[in-house]
């Protein structure tokens, strides 16, 4: 339930389901499989770089690296098709959930909300809380589980390296982590600012008659403006996190990734532990362990807003 009422009443969100769940594991594997051939196409071609330097390469290798590279990208497409789909059934279902909720509650819990809040939650919220579950969560899950996948990969050449990348494995969960405790106040000003600003357009529009007879109109329309800008300036701060996301990625982690992983390949490269191909294999597979942070950057403003919603819907 919302508002007063969540203490009183059970959630609103429908529970899922054995077929939801499957639904999910499914959701979780075809995310997994981009990588999973894209892991595939860096061992591939860090086996024909060496063949190309030996003077050995195939017409057959070269083939199997198209393919893979093909392979690859179609699993990324089916993986962000599958999601929209998801979310085309996920959103109508969650709606017709939370009004089932509103009505169940009976006239006395409703009245203890404003309209306009619920009208709010009931399409922006389910909105976003649909879009997080729909498209956010098993490509999540699965980034998450993609570095372990990486680490196994090159334990299988050299556990030296699978070692020292394993270390940065921790970074992952616990950066996300911080990122949601850091931008939770945010998100959630955010939204309740857009739903109280909801509240007061829809009692204005239902006493328009009113405040037009007792001259309010302009004073109302001041009030309202003003509460539009206070959503305006929330909305432009929580846009302002996700950038910073996006710089603290791609300016620390990722560089520090992909340097350390140079250094790495350079070290066992030097030692005669690899091959020219196989220090190559290595830097590529570790730009992989990046696509949970990746994600995060690219996902963080639906992220957010959907745990928001989904906290309010609850």
């Amino acid at each position: 339930s919302m508002g007063p009422a969540s203490n009183a009443s059970p959630s609103a969100l429908p529970q899922p389901y054995p077929k939801q769940r499957l639904a999910t594991v499914i959701e979780i594997v075809k995310n997994l499989l981009p990588a999973m051939f894209l892991i595939i196409l860096y061992i591939e071609l860090g086996s024909v770089i060496d063949a190309l330097i030996s003077g050995k390469v195939s017409l057959l290798s070269l083939g199997c690296l198209l393919l893979f590279a093909l392979a690859a990208g179609m699993m990324a497409f089916s993986a962000s098709f599958s999601g929209g789909t998801r979310l085309r059934t996920e959103e109508p279902r969650l709606r017709h959930a939370m009004v089932a909720q509103v009505f169940r509650l009976g006239v006395s819990e409703r009245t203890k909300e404003r309209s306009g809040r619920i009208v709010n939650t009931a399409t922006d919220g389910v909105e976003r809380s649909s879009n997080y579950r729909g498209t956010f969560i098993a490509p999540m899950l699965a980034s998450l589980i993609t570095p372990i996948m990486v680490v196994a990969v090159v334990f299988t050449f050299d556990w030296v390296s699978a070692a020292v990348l394993a270390i940065s494995i921790p970074v992952v969960p616990l950066t996300v982590g911080a990122f949601q405790r850091a931008f939770r106040p945010v998100s959630t000003r955010y939204r309740a600012s857009s739903r109280a600003l909801a509240a007061q357009e829809l009692d204005a529009i239902q006493g328009l008659s009113t405040l037009s007879y007792i001259g309010a109109g302009k004073r109302v329309g001041r009030t309202l403006a003003q509460a539009a800008e206070n959503v305006r300036r929330k909305v432009m701060r929580y846009l302002a996190g996700n950038q910073m996301v996006l710089l603290v990625v791609d300016g620390v982690f990722s560089l520090g990734m992909i340097t350390g992983a140079t250094a790495l390949a350079y070290w066992r490269l030097s030692d005669g532990r690899f091959t020219i191909g196989q220090a190559v294999t290595l830097v590529l597979l570790s730009s992989i362990m990046l696509d949970p942070l990746d994600r995060i950057g690219q996902f963080f403003y639906i992220g957010m807003g959907g745990i928001a919603a989904t906290r309010e819907i609850k």
